[in-house]
């Protein structure tokens, strides 16, 4: 039975932290996992089912428990790694938070009907368990790929404004 797409879409982002942590054992955040994935908050349940789904169906894993917040999920044994240098890891990183963070605006977008709000995406860190610098960097990269318009007003508050391409290429990122 071939995969739908949000199960590719949950695997590529087990693949990309297996690559990261090169170990079998992953600790993902759950608000990583789901942003990265591309599951809005509202529909959190979801990733559970397909959680179940890749390691009943497709054995690619073996175990997983969602413990304090934290996934702990063991990748089959047989499941392909990729090889990858620093560069690479950090790229991949990079594109992991990048589309956490576009999604964590869409799921607002969602929710508001309104592409314009202020949202203050570095209290985003805790949750994707990054620095407030990374997402800085990262809003910044998503500003000059054309994804939103974005700039910090007093007290750190984000005021945004995601453009079509926002909206509408989400799922490019990945």
């Amino acid at each position: 039975m071939p995969m739908n797409t949000l199960q590719r879409s949950v695997l590529t982002t087990l693949a990309e932290a297996w690559t990261l942590e090169e170990i079998s054992e992953l600790k993902i955040p759950h608000g990583r996992l789901l942003l990265a994935s591309g599951i809005r908050s509202t529909q959190a349940e979801v990733l559970s089912t397909t959680l179940s789904e890749l390691q009943e169906q497709y054995e690619v894993i073996e175990t997983w428990e969602l413990c304090c917040g934290i996934y702990h999920i063991q990748i089959a044994r047989d499941f392909p790694r990729v090889s990858s240098s620093a560069v690479d890891k950090e790229i991949i990183w990079r594109r992991q938070v990048r589309r956490a963070l576009l999604f964590k605006l869409y799921d607002i977008y969602c929710e508001r009907q309104d592409r314009y709000f202020a949202y203050p995406l570095v209290e985003a860190a805790p949750e994707l368990q990054v620095s407030k610098e990374e997402i800085r960097e990262q809003v910044q990269s998503l500003q000059d790929e054309y994804y939103l318009e974005y700039r910090l007003c007093d007290g750190g508050a984000c005021t945004s404004s995601l453009t079509a391409g926002g909206i509408g290429g989400r799922a490019r990122l990945s």
